[in-house]
């Protein structure tokens, strides 16, 4: 079979070494490489085949790949758009944090694990001035936050999945500067409060979608944020949700506020989310 004109690969749970991939794809300039559960592949294909026109990079679970295979691949991936890495090992997760300047046409970032991720170098992250979507599960200081929205000037949807060591006061004033054109915003594990929330709101105007988690809210958030929204873009609709947040535990609410009045979840301007 002829597949000089083979542009998208994928191998999926799949018991193949790395000189097969070589292989079968050393002359081949492909476009697209997703690899996931490969338990065998080691990345020693990376340095051997075609890697110049491939804009799209997806690496899953492939226990074995060996970080300096990668890390040295990475000179070649200056065309990449869109890079993936998921439950790969740590030293790929600290490692790729160094050079990820070396690709400077990432539109699209994803970098996460099912355990914690420590920051050890932003700075590579934040100079990636054409990336509009980035979703990282990385334990980000404030500054870092700060220096990736003024660095990454096109981003559009914005994902942080551990901000346990940002703060809510770091994190509004790199919104309020950096934030207007952001369209999706997650948050979770952000100690924030309603007034952190609402200043959120005000912030971003162009948000269609924020979502919040481990933040301590009260009943009276929903319409705070409502009239917020209203303000900065009246007739416009953010979807907020807010499923794990305080307002989400019925009996802690009762508990701090008593019988307090029921919440409005829907207005013009907002729709709140508060159950799965």
């Amino acid at each position: 079979m002829d597949f000089q004109c083979l542009q998208r690969l994928c191998f999926y749970d799949c018991v193949i070494s790395d000189g097969c991939i070589s292989h079968f794809i050393a002359d081949k300039a492909l476009e697209e490489l997703e690899l996931r559960d490969c338990s065998r592949v080691k990345g020693d294909f990376l340095n051997t085949i075609d890697l110049s026109a491939l804009k799209s990079l997806f690496l899953s679970s492939c226990d074995v790949l060996n970080s300096e295979h990668l890390l040295s691949a990475v000179e070649r991936l200056g065309e990449l758009r869109e890079l993936v890495l998921l439950s790969m090992s740590d030293d790929i997760f600290i490692g790729i944090q160094a050079v990820l300047d070396k690709m400077p046409k990432l539109e699209y970032l994803e970098i996460n694990d099912a355990y914690e991720m420590v920051c050890h170098d932003y700075k590579p992250l934040s100079r990636l001035g054409c990336l509009k979507e980035l979703d990282v599960k990385y334990k980000l200081p404030d500054e870092a936050v700060k220096a990736v929205l003024q660095g990454c000037k096109e981003l559009r949807t914005l994902t942080f999945r551990d901000c346990t060591d940002m703060s809510s006061r770091g994190v509004v004033e790199a919104l309020r500067c950096r934030g207007t054109g952001l369209r999706s915003l997650t948050l979770l594990s952000l100690d924030l409060d309603d007034v952190g929330l609402v200043a959120i709101i005000s912030a971003c105007p162009e948000l269609t979608r924020l979502e919040v988690s481990g933040a301590e809210l009260s009943p009276a958030l929903p319409a705070r944020a409502a009239a917020a929204r209203r303000t900065v873009r009246a007739g416009a609709r953010l979807w907020l949700c807010l499923t794990s947040t305080s307002l989400s535990n019925k009996k802690r609410l009762k508990a701090l506020y008593g019988d307090y009045e029921p919440m409005n979840l829907e207005y013009e301007e907002l729709i709140i989310e508060l159950e799965d």
